[in-house]
């Protein structure tokens, strides 16, 4: 038990470790010249060169991240351009950060259909999680020293990377998240209100980023709630008051993108959750796989022994950093690693309950905010003792051998810090060649295997993985096709959930009429009477997720549609029909 009240205020706070903290923001050096400011920039340089290479050398491209340049693109350069075009099945965000850099596309296709420009948006949010790392193990105590050598190391870890360079949502997720984190470490060191809005903020931008931060909203706001009862002062309704002022300032900005978003989606397509709803979201996507993610995360161990090996695989020593942090944070009575937990934990435990409800494909990336997590754990270990208690001050709680408290308590100088710092970055170092391999592991990594084996590991890939580098040949080569028929405006009828790669890489996006069109289903119904001159689908009887086939089921069979081309794709999707309309 706690000796008294005044154990439950705010841990006092270091005088060096404050200004450490506060340095970054309060320095009167010039933006050029401070040491954040190039480790953004070279953070993103590093990502965006890795993302070239990808791209133009390895032609590994992942179709998310084109799907969601592609939601960005169809608000500026479609037949119907409108800003609810860019889609509701999928956050918003990472496409609205790619709209100033679209019109590129305008002077060369490889800046949307090479994945370029979507590489860029993940290099820049991906540098700025690095930022917010460092400025979270700062906020923690652990010294500028512990600070470059596990920014450095999370930098560089392979799965970090990776999402750094390949255009996808988590690089713009883990910065959010990294951010909201920081804040609330500051917040409960602090006490400070504009720590906590700033959380608030950052949470409400997660969301327009991914579905899982309303999990992290939700531990988020528990934690700050029931800190801030513990350490009020007063009566019961005055603690409880004071909760709840402080839970709400944290979570009223999730509450209003929640909303926002819920409502417009609402108005406009007549569903809140498209993403739950529509056929190409990820309910329906997950109820067609069904099988395939039951036959690889229903094995020995079920979903929590699959996502335990997922762990294993990126972070080797995790499971040690956390709990010698979680003992030491419970000693000193220090809340930063809760703080930091109860954000990223709370998206990594919707990920978790999401893969046991089947609702989920269990890819590695859904694991990602492991990886933040064991380095906030690691900055605790490397956190310095505050200075000994005055006397009178509350007894801690005998929670370890009084021997190793002793040793704990002791403040490290010299060699001593020296090997405890070694010893954490040789742990989180022996991520770096584990996760490397791991990605090429096609259990534990599908999609990250799927897409880099036959880049980095050709003489094992399967034809599945070598035809993924080929996958978006076909894709150009219809739209180089269909460009040289000089086609009239809404000429070709597509469903941009499968086509959205034919559009980015044709110069006259005008010609296609696409599902984000208002008019769509109009044309659909009488392709005919609306001049409609080509029907394309991937397939001649209708598939799922295909508006085409689904209309019109007797394609192939039907002879006011005859079949006029087929792009082959030497990849690893069926081959594109193109049928006249007569």
């Amino acid at each position: 038990m706690w000796a008294s009240d005044a154990a439950l205020a705010p841990a006092p706070v270091d005088r060096r470790v404050d200004e450490l903290a506060r340095t970054p923001a309060t320095a009167r050096t010039p933006l050029w010249q401070r040491s954040g400011t190039w480790l953004f920039f070279g953070a993103a340089l590093a990502y965006l060169a890795g993302g070239l290479w990808l791209s133009l050398v390895g032609n590994s491209l992942m179709s998310d991240a084109l799907s969601r340049t592609a939601n960005g693109y169809y608000p500026l350069f479609s037949r119907d351009p409108h800003l609810a075009a860019i889609g509701f099945v999928w956050n918003p965000l990472p496409s609205f950060a790619q709209m100033p850099l679209l019109p590129l596309a305008r002077l060369w296709q490889g800046f949307a259909n090479r994945g370029i420009i979507a590489m860029t948006q993940s290099a820049l949010f991906m540098a700025g999680a690095v930022c917010q790392l460092r400025g979270a193990v700062l906020e923690t105590g652990a010294g500028r020293r512990a600070a470059w050598v596990l920014t450095v190391l999370f930098a560089i870890h392979p799965e970090i990377a990776y999402y750094g360079m390949n255009g996808m949502s988590e690089a713009s997720f883990l910065f959010f998240l990294i951010f909201a984190a920081r804040c609330l470490i500051r917040w409960s060191r602090t006490a400070a209100p504009g720590s906590l809005a700033g959380a608030g903020l950052a949470l409400g931008g997660a969301y327009l980023t991914r579905y899982e931060a309303v999990a992290a909203g939700l531990s988020a706001t528990v934690f700050v709630g029931g800190l801030c009862y513990l350490r009020a002062e007063g009566s019961g309704a005055v603690r409880r008051s004071a909760a709840l002022a402080s839970a709400v300032v944290v979570a009223l900005p999730l509450v209003v993108s929640f909303s926002v978003w819920a409502i417009t989606s609402l108005l406009i397509i007549g569903s809140p959750f498209a993403q739950f709803t529509s056929t190409n979201g990820n309910s329906a996507q997950t109820k067609l796989s069904a099988s395939g993610i039951s036959s690889v995360v229903h094995q020995p161990g079920g979903p929590l022994g699959y996502m335990f090996d997922q762990s294993r695989l990126l972070e080797p020593f995790g499971l040690v950093l956390l709990a010698g942090a979680v003992v030491l944070s419970v000693r000193r009575r220090d809340t930063a690693l809760a703080a930091g937990t109860a954000v990223l934990g709370g998206a990594y435990a919707f990920s978790v309950l999401a893969l046991m409800d089947g609702q989920t494909f269990g890819w590695l990336r859904f694991s990602i905010t492991l990886v933040p997590i064991t380095y906030l754990a690691a900055a605790v270990l490397l956190t310095p003792p505050p200075a000994p208690a005055a006397a009178g001050d509350a007894v801690r709680p005998r929670l370890v051998p009084a021997a190793v408290a002793r040793w704990v308590d002791r403040r490290p100088v010299g060699y001593r810090r020296l090997v405890v710092l070694s010893l954490v970055a040789l742990m989180l170092a022996a991520a770096l060649p584990a996760t490397a391999s791991g990605l090429l592991n096609p259990r534990l990594a599908r999609e990250e295997s799927y897409f880099l084996t036959g880049v980095f590991a050709p003489g094992r890939a399967t034809a599945g993985q070598r035809g993924a580098l080929h996958r978006y040949d076909q894709d150009r080569g219809l739209a180089t096709w269909l460009d040289a028929q000089h086609l009239p405006t809404g000429s070709v009828l597509l469903d941009a959930a499968d086509g959205f790669d034919v559009v980015l890489s044709s110069r006259h996006p005008h010609q296609f009429a696409i599902t984000t069109d208002r008019d769509f289903l109009l044309l659909l119904g009488d392709p005919k009477a609306h001049h409609v001159r080509y029907l394309v689908t991937r397939a001649a009887a209708g598939g799922p997720g295909d508006a085409v086939t689904h209309a019109l089921p007797d394609l192939g069979k039907n002879p006011a549609f005859p079949l006029v081309h087929a792009e082959v794709n030497s990849g690893d999707l069926p081959t594109w029909h193109v049928y006249a309309v007569r």
